[in-house]
Parts: C-alpha cells; sequence; structure tokens
C-alpha cells in the first residue's frame, strides 16, 4: 500500500540524505548534488512528500544552474526539517 511504501522510504531515507550531505560537504561536483537531491525529490514526489520534493528541488535547481555560491547549507537544513516533520506526521 502507499502508506507502507511512505514508511519505508522515510525509513530508508537516511542512506540517501547521507549521499546528500556528503556532495554538499566536497562540493566538488554539482553534478553529483544535482544527482542526489534529484533521487530523493523523485521519490518525494511519487510519495506525496511534497516539502521533501519541494526542498530537494530548490538544490537540485541550484546544482544545475551551476550556482556554487548558492547557500547549500540553509537548503539541507529545509530538507531535514521537512523529513522530520514528516516523519512525525507518518502514523
Amino acid at each position: 500500500t502507499t502508506r507502507m511504501l511512505a514508511g519505508e522510504f522515510l525509513n530508508s531515507l537516511d542512506y540517501d540524505l547521507k549521499e546528500l550531505i556528503e556532495t554538499i560537504s566536497d562540493m566538488e561536483s554539482l553534478e553529483a548534488i544535482k544527482e542526489a537531491a534529484h533521487k530523493i525529490k523523485g521519490s518525494a514526489a511519487n510519495l506525496r512528500f511534497d516539502a521533501i520534493q519541494k526542498s530537494c528541488y530548490a538544490i537540485e535547481l541550484a546544482a544545475r544552474e551551476g550556482q556554487t555560491d548558492a547557500d547549500y547549507n540553509t537548503m539541507l537544513s529545509e530538507v531535514f526539517e521537512a523529513v522530520e516533520l514528516s516523519r512525525q506526521m507518518k502514523i
């Protein structure tokens, strides 16, 4: 069911978030940042986790546009806030 898939997504998200953190920390490849954000964004969109999807899209878009001076850490904080809210709301 969708509820079960949503729970699995939220439970398995830590690995993908770790990858996103690492790519942003390294800042070696905007392509890697874009791909890591896109992966989370796509899954979140499919399961209608809108806040996660939108916050990851902001990171993906900045990386796609080549914004090396974007505040990726602030955007990453928004992803974590969205994930935490989604986890709290999932019952």
